[in-house]
């Protein structure tokens, strides 16, 4: 096990600000990937949702190992496994705040997807930073 770099607060915010826009970068293949499975080839809502966050995870996970936390204390497939696990419960959990809100709260499908995503990406920014690449 790799001890935790102490780094200041100026580069943990660097961190942050690299970590957002690669998300955002993540976030805007997710939806494409929504658009394509739910819009063009009619999959059911649940599923599309699911992938397009798989899809979103991956491409977040990717970019932040090359480009943000690059000295993270893990080896690469320790942190994928990690990754995947903390993915796996925000699929679980966007998937089903999504349908929720759809359902229950006859929110438009995107905008459903869009507000359970922004929950999930706060606590999955802090679950990976602190877990993940034990940067935070």
């Amino acid at each position: 096990m790799t001890r935790r770099r102490k780094q200041g607060a100026s580069h943990q915010v660097e961190q942050l600000v690299a970590y957002a826009l690669w998300g955002l970068v993540a976030f805007a293949v997710g939806m494409l990937s929504l658009w394509v499975t739910y819009g063009i080839f009619r999959l059911p809502y649940s599923l599309s949702v699911a992938v397009s966050v798989a899809a979103n995870l991956i491409t977040h996970y990717t970019t932040s190992r090359l480009f943000v936390f690059t000295r993270s204390g893990r080896t690469y497939e320790e942190g994928f496994a990690i990754f995947a696990l903390i993915g796996v419960l925000e699929i679980i959990g966007i998937t089903a705040l999504a349908i929720a809100l759809v359902e229950y709260g006859s929110v438009d499908e995107y905008v459903a997807r869009i507000l359970s995503g922004i929950l999930a990406s706060i606590i999955g920014f802090w679950a990976n930073g602190h877990f993940t690449f034990r940067a935070l």
